[in-house]
């Protein structure tokens, strides 16, 4: 798949949910991700049946890979007609137009001058929390929030800086909203409620809520991608 999919590329910008994780745009590494989902996704689709299929497809969607029902469909031509395609090379320009294709408006759009600033200022944060003053970093988190209510990531830096002081209710507030709002679409997201989910789990269990922070891994589990690296750790809190 990566030999085909590396010199793919167009004119715009990779959309965002696309990025990698650098957050970089890359057309090569959307179509590439993408495919090999489809493919793995159609496999599971063959020995476990298109209601498993279904599932797996919704399930994914949701975490950011937006064509993804657009090249199962395709992917169903190819298995339909393996007599006229006898390897996926053969096959592959249809799939590649999948991604001239436009996405829905306002899931993969270019960020607004609100969330410009937003992002500069929880930037600031960072660099705050590294540097330790974290009254700075709360402040910047505030302000981005000003800009962008339901920033999940400036969220979710908050609570880690209400800790810090002891101000335990308060974290809770503010990984209960980056919850909340990291609304599943993008792997940023993704990556934003895993973290706010472990987080929130460990202050739970601090505070003798051991039920309660053991459902927060679960779901964190649950959100996180079949190769994430923190993925092996959730599994290894939620061993007995």
């Amino acid at each position: 798949i990566n030999p085909l999919a590396s010199n793919f590329n167009k004119s715009d910008k990779a959309p965002v949910g696309c990025y990698d994780q650098q957050g970089k745009d890359s057309w090569p590494g959307c179509v590439q991700e993408h495919l090999v989902y489809a493919i793995t996704l159609r496999i599971a689709a063959r020995e476990l049946g298109e209601k498993t299929y279904r599932r797996m497809l919704d399930e994914h969607a949701e975490r950011g890979f937006p064509y993804l029902e657009s090249l199962g469909e395709r992917l169903k031509e190819y298995e339909a007609n393996r007599g006229r395609y006898r390897e996926l090379r053969n096959f592959y320009p249809q799939l590649e137009s999948v991604f001239d294709q436009p996405l829905p408006k306002g899931i993969y759009s270019e960020p607004s001058p609100a969330d410009t600033l937003a992002r500069q200022l929880k930037d600031r944060g960072v660099n705050d929390f590294m540097e330790g003053r974290f009254t700075d970093a709360l402040l910047n988190f505030t302000a981005a929030l000003k800009q962008a209510p339901q920033d999940c990531e400036a969220l979710l830096n908050m609570g880690v800086v209400y800790e810090k002081p002891g101000k335990k209710n308060l974290a809770l507030e503010s990984y209960d909203r980056a919850i909340k709002y990291s609304v599943p679409g993008t792997p940023r997201a993704r990556e934003i409620k895993v973290a706010a989910y472990s987080s929130r789990a460990t202050l739970l269990l601090a505070l003798g809520r051991p039920g309660e922070a053991r459902q927060d891994l679960q779901h964190a589990l649950d959100a996180s991608s079949a190769d994430s690296d923190e993925r092996q750790d959730l599994e290894r809190r939620l061993a007995p």
